[in-house]
């Protein structure tokens, strides 16, 4: 235990409680706790044993936290022959470049049924633990799980194991995997629940639990769950379950309590989202941050990934329903006695819309205006990673800066059929200068219903991601922009009798997933000339555009009109790793890793940079 940068009041606490309690136990519990204080380093004391080890390996490890999340894929831990396979990820974990990074969260786990109770499961949500720690399912998802559990625990014995000085986590939960964690941090279910996921830290010999509850209140997918009077209750997204902030508070203490049984100290972090801004106070979606109580868990966590990204992308809509009185309202202002045009604002007639159908950085650094504008709130100057910091920091305070982390997107936000505006696009404006210079988006998105829908409450739904459209006699629904005014109608008669079919509007291709574009496949499309890379010098972030896009990486090949790219470079990542330093700040986490590998150089650009950065620090 290192204690030359803790303070002389922690110290003779420390002496005198050895003194007082004359035992080993009590000087461990103390040194669990101080482990929780944070340090200006990654090799925080929480790694038990193995950070005892001298070895040659160590002495390139970055200066501070390095935590990248390693998605669970159909990939051998050992496959030495793995390549882009655009179907599904093919990234053994061995190839895990274990200098590169201090810590490792293997996502995911979930809460998942088991009989009568609640555990911690496989994705394909299958026990993978039974008392006796036996494994009972051999479907696919948990076989590769098992496998990649087994090779992670092989490190403890092994100097030559890539992870060897890796700190490994299990990351419980996730945007797919959230919906039973409503249920599970009941006081029904809790305690069972809890004690599941550390038996699996313990049996395969790990280094904590990063819980990623995707989102108390406000909810998340759709298809999440809550209960109610003893019940499981099926919850929509913008319903809010406000008891669910206390339970996330007894959920993560109940966690620490068991973790520290274990003979080892354990981590304990959490997963938690970027800051939308004060005037989203009415809306529990868009007002995650608000529902957590940081002042009564932060002394039990050892740091917070905060989720400094998806700010924008092409699924954002707003929903609407058509009221008894013939006016529109949107679906929880007409619930809770608020117009559309009171919570939207009105202008010239129309209705504004806040939040969709908008291009726009996902991960800024700085805020990309210093003045909203006529047609967007003042949340746009909170969507970046610098005023996020400063209100994590206002509720945890300053002497807890080592706790925050900050989250680097090794992925971009794709947009499709976004028009070749020579305002935003072209380097011989006023904003570029060789390809740089100032540059901020000019929102200017408004809509208006135009059409009457037939049946009295039907939805009216204004989705740009996946189009979810309703027919209403073929005439046209709606009336939007997107980027400089550029206006387009949607004639939902070309939905009629397929409703769920793929509008493509605002959403892209991607590299695995509509919308979302891997970092070394941006670059790849850059080198190819088929996007052009431009970079804000005000948010410090880059973004890609090309009117055109023949794309043939990997083993697909497609084609898009108008794409438009808000991800990251080497630039980029190196300015948030500078904040982070100049904050004082825990260090950084990215999703995702493989993301960020460039399979001809065998290297990954992105945490190069990063670690450039750190490498640094005095």
């Amino acid at each position: 235990m290192k204690l030359i940068d803790r303070s002389y009041k922690d110290v003779l606490a420390f002496v005198l409680l050895i003194v007082l309690s004359g035992g080993i136990v009590a000087c461990d519990e103390f040194s669990k706790k101080l482990s929780r204080k944070g340090s200006d380093n990654a090799d925080d004391s929480t790694h038990g044993s193995v950070i005892s080890h001298s070895h040659s390996k160590t002495s390139e490890k970055p200066h501070r936290k390095v935590i990248s999340y390693y998605i669970e894929n159909s990939a051998e831990p050992e496959s030495k022959n793995f390549k882009i396979n655009r179907d599904k990820r093919d990234y053994p974990i061995s190839a895990v470049p274990g200098k590169k990074i201090t810590h490792l969260n293997y996502s995911f786990l979930i809460p998942g049924k088991v009989g009568d109770n609640y555990e911690c499961v496989s994705l394909d949500e299958q026990p993978l633990l039974t008392e006796d720690l036996k494994v009972k399912t051999d479907l696919e998802a948990s076989q590769i799980t098992l496998k990649n559990l087994k090779y992670i625990s092989k490190r403890k014995d092994d100097p030559d194991h890539p992870l060897w000085d890796v700190k490994v986590s299990i990351a419980i939960g996730g945007w797919d995997g959230s919906k039973y964690f409503g249920v599970a941090a009941t006081e029904k279910y809790r305690d069972h629940f809890v004690k599941s996921c550390v038996s699996i830290v313990k049996h395969y010999g790990l280094d904590g639990l990063d819980i990623d509850w995707e989102y108390p209140v406000a909810g998340g997918r759709d298809d999440n769950y809550r209960m109610e009077n003893d019940q499981l209750v099926y919850t929509e997204r913008l319903e809010g379950v406000p008891q669910e902030k206390e339970l996330f508070v007894d959920l993560i203490k109940l966690f620490r309590t068991e973790l520290d049984k274990l003979e080892k100290p354990q981590l304990l972090t959490i997963a938690t989202p970027i800051y939308t801004g004060p005037e989203q106070a009415y809306d529990r979606e868009f007002n995650k941050l608000e529902n957590y109580d940081f002042p009564a868990i932060i002394e039990v966590l050892d740091w917070i990934n905060i989720m400094t990204y998806d700010a924008m992308g092409a699924w954002d809509y707003f929903r609407f329903q058509k009221v008894p009185d013939g006016s529109f309202w949107s679906t929880q202002d007409y619930h809770d006695g608020r117009s559309i045009d009171s919570i939207l604002g009105a202008k010239d007639g129309k209705r504004l819309n806040r939040w969709a159908a908008h291009i726009g950085h996902q991960s800024p650094l700085y805020p990309m205006k210093k003045e909203p504008s006529e047609f967007w709130d003042s949340s746009v100057n909170y969507l970046n990673v610098d005023e996020t910091v400063k209100r994590y920091l206002s509720i945890i305070g300053e002497l807890n800066s080592q706790k925050l982390v900050v989250g680097i997107p090794f992925y971009g936000r794709g947009w499709a059929e976004v028009p070749n505006n020579s305002k935003v696009f072209s380097k011989d404006n006023e904003f570029f200068k060789n390809g740089e210079g100032e540059f901020s988006f000019e929102f200017n998105c408004d809509f208006d219903i135009t059409a009457d829908a037939q049946d009295t409450g039907k939805w009216l739904t204004a989705d740009f991601s996946f189009l979810q459209a309703y027919p209403v006699n073929g005439q046209p629904l709606l009336e939007t922009c997107i980027s400089a005014g550029v206006p387009r109608t949607l004639d939902y008669s070309v939905y009629q009798g397929n409703p769920e079919s793929y509008g493509g509007y605002m959403n892209s291709p991607g590299t695995y997933e509509a919308g979302a574009y891997d970092s070394a496949h941006v670059r790849y499309l850059i080198a190819q000339g088929q996007l052009s890379e431009y970079f804000d010098t005000k948010a410090m972030v880059p973004f890609a555009y090309g009117e055109t896009v023949v794309d043939q990486y990997g083993d697909k090949q497609s084609e898009t009109k108008g794409l438009f790219i808000s991800y990251e470079n080497e630039r980029s990542v190196a300015a948030k790793a500078d904040f982070v330093l100049k904050n004082k700040l825990g260090g950084v986490m990215f999703w995702v890793l493989d993301a960020d590998y460039d399979y001809e150089k065998k290297d990954y650009p992105l945490l190069n940079a990063i670690n450039g950065v750190f490498a640094k620090e005095n």
